[in-house]
């Protein structure tokens, strides 16, 4: 995943869905989080593209998108929230939620 100035304000409208992780430096359930949505975005491969957003860093794009827990992990597609997903989850539980908003 790719954590270099996310801004979700260029991506959002791209043919690819978007993954965001939302997230803070301090956060455990966070860092917890961060292998497994990795490990998903690695296995969506080019179907979605993904970023990173810190909470705390960005708080104006966590606003946009109502983020009010972390970790959350949010599925955008043509600029609008398929799928939200809060807190911790198993890789094969995130990745099906994945697959099937995608769907």
């Amino acid at each position: 995943m790719s954590d270099s100035e996310p801004n979700p304000n260029n991506s959002t409208q791209s043919a690819k869905p978007l993954l965001i992780e939302f997230t803070a430096d301090w956060c455990g359930h966070c860092e917890a989080f961060a292998p497994v949505l990795a490990d998903v975005a690695r296995a969506l491969g080019e179907r979605v593209n993904t970023i990173v957003v810190d909470t705390y860093a960005q708080p104006d794009i966590a606003e946009r998108y109502r983020v009010t827990s972390i970790p959350t992990c949010m599925l955008v597609v043509d600029g609008e929230a398929v799928l939200t997903v809060r807190g911790v989850r198993s890789r094969k539980k995130l990745k099906a939620a994945i697959e099937s908003a995608l769907s």
